[in-house]
């Protein structure tokens, strides 16, 4: 996701506005999906376990509440916000966890661009 980053330098207000819409303006629903997904396929290497599967332990109370499992959590919830607001309504798009039982984030996206391909949305993965 585009980051604002100033250091060692004093600007105006005008210039802090400035480079806060520059950086609203690069972060299309695609550009978060996109680092969303990075983000999740980390955690599903580092915990050998599908954000699917982890997801329904979470919501199970089953993984505890560190750090981790936490901001886990919160990028699923993130990616699933993106994913519900990118896809249309009238696409009858419900919860990614309970149709896709068992697959990867991947492949989910997958299944997520090709459902807006069909409603004339594009956006990469």
């Amino acid at each position: 996701m585009p980051k604002v980053t100033i250091r060692g330098k004093e600007i105006t207000r005008e210039e802090a506005r400035r480079m806060f819409r520059e950086a609203v303006e690069q972060a299309t629903p695609e550009v978060v999906l996109d680092e969303l997904l990075k983000e999740l396929k980390q955690f599903e290497q580092k915990f050998s376990m599908s954000t699917v599967e982890f997801y329904r332990q979470y919501c199970a109370g089953k993984v505890g509440d560190s750090r981790d499992v936490m901001r886990w959590a919160a990028f699923y919830e993130s990616y699933m916000n993106v994913v519900k607001n990118l896809i249309p309504k009238s696409a009858k798009f419900s919860q990614e966890s309970e149709k896709v039982k068992g697959k990867t984030i991947p492949q989910i996206a997958m299944k997520t661009a090709s459902a807006a391909a069909k409603v004339g949305r594009r956006f990469s993965l």
